[in-house]
Order: structure tokens, then sequence, then C-alpha cells
């Protein structure tokens, strides 16, 4: 990476410092910030999260402004057995 991106990294830990990681799932730390590194650098346009468990993979994409997933954001119910 080329440069860490101080105002991205502070608020991301502090939105995954609300959301724990258990056994079900959870996307780590350093794995959440290089997703938003990643749509911030290469200015993507949208992103694609399948599974959201508790929204540790989420919320990156979220934070970035560029990403306008939000907008064309398509959730499925899981189906409760």
């Amino acid at each position: 990476m080329e440069q860490i991106n101080r105002g991205l990294f502070t608020e991301l830990e502090e939105i995954l410092g609300e959301i724990k990681i258990d056994f079900g799932g959870g996307c780590s730390f350093e794995k959440a910030y290089v997703m938003a590194w990643l749509i911030a650098n290469y200015q993507l346009k949208s992103t694609v999260d399948i599974g959201v468990y508790r929204g540790r993979s989420l919320f990156p994409q979220a934070l970035v402004p560029n990403n306008s997933w939000l907008d064309k954001m398509i959730m499925k119910p899981r189906n409760k057995r």
C-alpha cells in the first residue's frame, strides 16, 4: 500500500470496535482497511458483499465516499429454518 489514510483508518477503527468477531464470522480490521483502501485508491464505483453477518465487511465499503453501493443495495433476507 502506498500510504495509510489516517482518517479512514481512525473511522474504521471506531466502527469495527463496536462489532464483535465471533465463531460465526467477522472481517478482521486489517482486511476491512485493505478493502476500504482499495475502493478509495482505485475509485471503485460499486462493490458486492455476499453473506453479510454483522457488517464488519459491509461498513468499510460504505465509508468510502465514491462507492455508490448504498444507492443500489439489494438485500435478500436469509431463510429461517
